[in-house]
């Protein structure tokens, strides 16, 4: 399908019409027209504010600082210079963008100069972002353009006479058909850093005395098509370019028409395409304090800071919310391929501008989209941004691109929108791998803290993420609602083991409840409605907690409100769906403890069905071909960096749903299918391909598995709050499943592995005095085909066990039980690495769907016998 390919310029068009514009004072054209009047500026621009020609010119008596969340637009002909009094390099006003937005839009016959003064500065906080799009400026006598933390596009501009003309500096920078000479050090300067991007094409950078560009940091600026002052390139013109900063082939053999005419410029296309408003997923914006950053945390404190009150209030009140996540911890890609990619999209003249809007991801959606945001001095309504962003976009209205969690704020906007007569204001919604009806990996998140530690418990335990989910409304806002049990067929969500073990497990004083298949029972057993459940200690994240009764209520009354509504005609909306990742689907009790149990219908996070809820059109993208297609992993938290998804998401913004017939034939048709797949048949594929092991232990020991070759799964570190682990054998996982004291000591761990023939050592190690289990259990498909079982075993720390077990030949028809093919657990208990007694594995008879006779235990070691009178089963 043909792209839309155009410049920059394309982009850059006069904010402000219908204004008569004169160009004042000296210009590279050679204009020197009078101005009608002059005004005076200094100090905080609080407002959205216009500098127009008929005010010009504009001298600066002191700073200008334009505040968060506004914007300076300063319209063709304007000149910006020093008031006459004002002693220059002593007092040096300037002009300062912090968190907000400039835009400079000359025009050929009125350009706009910068005369005399130290610079502008578009510079942001930590925790915002400063944006700036400057069209026919001419920088002269010294003044210069500095960039950090900043995204910005330069067209057809003039940077001349000064130390250096353009500085960068963590920021995401294009720069297109201007001249940056005549410095006495360096046209272009790029600072040391990795998390910026910076382009120059068609430009002029020759005559500069010591380096055309100068990059201090380790990333390549793209620097293609440009004049250096010499045919045979940069090297050749008097060390112009600092070596290996620059990709600069191929470059110019002339210098660059500047500013051509308007016969020479691309024909003018009829508006594109929307801005896009970008609504980021849960944990993916920074939150931050007076004090400093508390998201994305540095340690357990930060998330003691985020927690809130059983009303799910917060209980700090000074938290705001910052920008999206690009790099976690500055490590892991979030947002960030994404942020450039929609960066390119501006610098291509595709859409006007884009804007994220960050939010407190802890608080209700509809707090989120009803309420102020807090930023760090001033505060963002989302109905304000989106209607902003309408007006200024190319075709009057916004597109809505929305990540996880953010899908649900875009519906909750949506029926706000509608209720406001609104609607018209969004031309397309585009979902990336929303839980539109809630997603069962917040049923694990919520009541184990399942798969949220943070560095492996470094930073943060299980423990740590449910306590403060205990009592987050977002957490709740995510878990099953009504119509995922309508739409969904994946079976019931919380599994019970059938006999009475498991009630003392769990503490209940009633037998359990059967399978959980229906949103009520689902409320009933998370909030313990019918008081049969008892909350365990803080640490224990091997038993479910007591979830919040009223943060229920709450969660059900906003999916009744906004699972009903639908995005009217004639809005796109478009679901993308990933698959083919691991995703909780249910949570499995034993007496033992949990199991999480995997669907392929999923992206990692999300079931596909509740992805694909929204209505309109659905995407269903396989990750794990996506990921050997593009040479790295992609699952739910990653979506938005894959340059496949990206690429599909540039298609929807830019081609009118008429054209959509062709979509398929741009992509690889095994990854990228354009409609929803038969997730039942994928659940069910995925569930009958499964051959496995489970090996957990329960209580004081660590777990430690090895294949015929050596290659291990297991920890890597010992044990304590850090955790790190690797998983060698090949399909093999590793699962820590809770701990139940403050010191990581005693804790549940699993290991699976491919039950495919090959044999295994099974390793158990005391971390410290006390009893444990070990069962071992066989999975074909959805079914337990069999289990055994080491029960009460003594142990102290440094103590260890030793078992050997074959699995299954895949190509024989009959294969010896687990209770045949497993050796009897060998106990070193003087760890001389010797066993010195010897007990076999009795089959289990309260497994789930199995029951087998019990086989007595033996034991021939006098020792061990009175460690369990001392430690009795």
């Amino acid at each position: 399908m043909p792209k839309f390919h155009r410049p920059v310029w394309c982009a850059l068009g006069v904010f402000v019409s219908g204004i008569v514009c004169w160009l004042i004072g000296p210009s590279p054209l050679g204009l020197g027209l009078t101005a009608w009047a002059e005004t005076r500026v200094a100090g905080p621009i609080a407002v959205d504010t216009v500098w127009s020609a008929a005010d010009s010119p504009y001298l600066l008596t002191g700073n200008v600082m334009v505040s968060s969340g506004h914007t300076l637009v300063v319209g063709p002909g304007v000149r910006i210079a020093s008031a006459p009094e004002v002693v220059r390099f002593a007092e040096s006003p300037g002009i300062y963008i912090t968190n907000g937005q400039l835009l400079i839009n000359g025009s050929r016959e009125a350009r706009v100069t910068i005369d005399n003064i130290p610079g502008i500065y578009v510079h942001a906080t930590a925790a915002g972002l400063s944006r700036a799009q400057i069209s026919r400026a001419d920088f002269v006598n010294g003044s210069n353009l500095s960039f950090l933390n900043a995204v910005g596009t330069v067209a057809t501009s003039t940077f001349v006479g000064g130390s250096r003309g353009v500085s960068v500096d963590h920021s995401q920078v294009s720069i297109w058909g201007s001249r940056l000479t005549n410095h006495y050090f360096t046209g272009l300067y790029v600072a040391a850093g990795s998390d910026q991007a910076v382009a120059v094409s068609g430009s002029d950078l020759s005559g500069n005395m010591m380096y055309a560009l100068y990059n201090a940091g380790s990333t390549p600026v793209s620097a293609s098509q440009n004049w250096w002052g010499d045919t045979a390139g940069p090297m050749a013109a008097r060390k112009q370019l600092q070596d290996g900063a620059a990709v600069f082939e191929p470059w110019l053999g002339l210098p660059p028409e500047f500013d051509p005419p308007e016969s020479a410029e691309p024909p003018e296309v009829s508006a594109c395409c929307s801005s896009v408003l970008f609504l980021p997923g849960l944990e993916g914006t920074r939150l931050y304090q007076a004090t400093g950053r508390l998201w994305e945390p540095l340690s357990s404190a930060d998330l003691t800071a985020l927690r809130l009150s059983p009303e799910g209030l917060s209980l700090e009140p000074d938290i705001y919310a910052g920008e999206p996540i690009r790099k976690f911890l500055g490590l892991v890609g979030v947002y960030d391929h994404w942020s450039n990619f929609l960066d390119e999209l501006v610098r291509q003249g595709l859409i006007k501008e884009w804007q994220p809007f960050g939010y407190d991801w802890r608080q209700a959606v509809t707090e989120v989209v009803s309420q102020e945001v807090k930023r760090a001095t001033s505060t963002d309504l989302l109905l304000n941004v989106v209607e902003t962003l309408a007006e200024r976009s190319q075709t009057g209205r916004v597109t809505i691109v929305a990540h996880s969690n953010g899908g649900l704020v875009a519906q909750a906007l949506g029926r706000l929108l509608a209720e406001r007569g609104l609607t018209n204001l969004v031309d397309k919604v585009i979902d990336v791998g929303v839980p539109i009806l809630g997603t069962p990996a917040a049923l694990a998140a919520l009541l184990h803290g399942y798969g949220q530690s943070i560095a492996s418990g470094w930073i943060a335990r299980e423990s740590d993420a449910r306590r403060l989910a205990g009592n987050m409304p977002s957490a709740y806002g995510l878990l099953p609602a009504e119509k995922f049990f309508l739409r969904t067929t994946l079976g019931p969500i919380v599994k019970f083991a059938s006999s009475s073990p498991i009630v003392t497990w769990l503490g209940w004083g009633v037998p359990p409840l059967p399978s959980i298949s229906t949103a009520p029972d689902l409320r009933k057993f998370i909030g313990n409605l019918d008081g049969t459940r008892v909350s365990p200690w803080s640490f224990d994240t091997t038993k479910p907690i007591i979830g919040n009764a009223q943060l229920l209520e709450q969660a059900r009354a906003f999916h009744d409100w906004s699972d009903s509504f639908v995005w009217p005609e004639p809005i796109e909306v478009w679901s993308i769906v990933g698959w083919h990742q691991p995703t909780p689907f249910a949570i499995s009790y034993t007496p033992y403890g949990y199991r999480v149990d995997q669907t392929m219908a999923g992206d990692g996070v999300v079931v596909a069905p509740s992805a694909a809820a929204a209505g309109g059109e659905v995407v269903s993208i396989d990750l794990s071909g996506l990921t050997s297609l593009e040479g790295q992993h992609f699952d739910h938290a990653s979506l938005l960096e894959s340059a496949t998804v990206e690429s599909l998401i540039e298609e929807i913004i830019t081609t009118a749903r008429d054209d959509q017939a062709s979509f398929d034939s741009n992509y690889d048709d095994t990854t990228v299918q354009l409609g929803e797949l038969d997730w039942e048949a994928v659940h069910a594929a995925g569930v009958a391909s499964r051959r496995e092991l489970r090996i957990t232990t329960h209580s004081p020991v660590l777990l430690d598995v090895y294949d015929e070759t050596g290659n291990h799964t297991g920890l890597t570190t010992p044990p304590g709050d850090f955790v790190s682990y690797e998983s060698a054998i090949p399909e093999s996982l590793f699962e820590r499943l809770g701990c139940i004291d403050q010191e990581a000591l005693d804790c549940q761990y699993a290991v699976t592995v491919p039950d495919n023939g090959r044999a295994y050592k099974v390793l158990v190690t005391g971390t410290k005095r006390g009893v444990f289990t070990l069962v071992i259990e066989r999975w074909h498909g959805a079914d337990l085909v069999e289990s055994i079982e080491w029960r009460g075993r003594p142990i102290f720390g440094g103590a260890s066990a030793v078992t050997t077990l074959n699995s299954f030949s895949v190509d024989s028809s009959s294969s010896p039980s687990l209770l045949e093919s497993t050796s009897p657990l060998g106990f070193d208990l003087n760890q001389d690495g010797t066993a010195e007694t010897y007990s076999p594995a009795t089959t289990t008879d309260d497994s789930v769907g199995v029951t087998n006779p019990p086989v007595a235990a033996t034991t021939t070691d006098p020792w061990l016998e009175a460690c369990q009178i001392a430690f009795p089963q």
